[in-house]
């Protein structure tokens, strides 16, 4: 999803890229704040387990999802 929106935005589709990232963005959030959550209750994910790399690449590309954000919004102001 990451990349098509990359890809939307450079061939000039960028109110629409803008828009589906921010959405994306959001949904990315959720996830990582429910996985979290979760954590609380259950206590930390064993180290190198495979729920805790999905967790760290989640983490990851929603961090990347609010940088491209910032970039995009200060092009489109």
């Amino acid at each position: 999803v990451y990349g098509y929106l990359k890809y939307n935005w450079e061939v000039g589709e960028r109110e629409k890229a803008f828009k589906y990232m921010k959405n994306y963005t959001r949904f990315l959030a959720a996830q990582v704040d429910r996985k979290m959550a979760q954590i609380q209750v259950t206590g930390p994910l064993p180290a190198g387990g495979k729920d805790a790399l999905d967790l760290e690449s989640q983490t990851r590309l929603l961090a990347r999802c609010y940088l491209k954000l910032g970039d995009w919004q200060s092009t489109l102001a």
